[in-house]
């Protein structure tokens, strides 16, 4: 398989994992299994005995602590969250509030305009089965590329779908209708996955 077919690949099933319902457990184990029959050559059997439960407790939790010192500027319109390139740095996440938000921009470069970013130290967050999935996999690129490229996205995404209407009073704070959202890495590439609003979710395919 091509590095382009891969790259497609990798889109297409983290689209997809953004339309599964169910819970964050529900949606990385369907993710999972459908990664692992499009690239079976990387280390699959590891990442499917993950624990995903206490990713979206401790996703809210962080969120909460960071609205509390300090909400968003009025100005934001989207949300881009920084996913770790876990084969060279720690399983660290970072919250980023930008003035644009293109849903069909899988360059992300919407997201380089971040005008809101907290200090690194307050706006880390450790995600517990990315860090998990770090000690229990080789991160030889050579051995799993598709993995590393796959899943710390849809990680990041699912635990957002679940965590984001958790907060969502603090986060929209009055004055914002809706947010736009998306994951990727620093380096490149994102997966949007929709508007979180006061009601929930508008996903890009216009479901709830």
């Amino acid at each position: 398989m091509s590095i382009e077919s891969d790259y497609h690949n990798i889109i297409r099933l983290g689209r997809e994992l953004a339309m599964i319902d169910g819970s964050h457990s529900d949606r990385m184990i369907q993710h999972v299994a459908q990664c692992a029959e499009a690239f079976p050559s990387c280390e699959w059997e590891p990442v499917q005995q993950t624990d995903w439960s206490a990713d979206v407790f401790a996703g809210q939790e962080w969120l909460s602590r960071l609205l509390r010192e300090e909400a968003l500027p009025s100005n934001v319109v989207s949300l881009w969250v920084d996913v770790p390139r876990i084969e060279m740095n720690p399983a660290n996440i970072y919250l980023h509030g930008c003035d644009g938000f293109d849903p069909d921009d899988e360059d992300a470069e919407w997201a380089s305009s971040a005008m809101y970013s907290r200090n690194l130290v307050i706006n880390e967050f450790e995600v517990p089965s990315l860090a998990d999935m770090r000690e229990r996999i080789s991160l030889d690129p050579k051995r799993n590329d598709q993995l590393l490229s796959a899943t710390p996205p849809a990680v990041v995404a699912s635990l957002l779908i679940d965590a984001l209407p958790e907060v969502a009073d603090e986060l929209l704070f009055g004055y914002h209708r809706s947010l736009g959202v998306g994951v990727g890495f620093a380096s490149g590439g994102i997966l949007n996955i929709g508007w979180i609003t006061p009601d929930g979710w508008t996903r890009l395919n216009g479901s709830s």
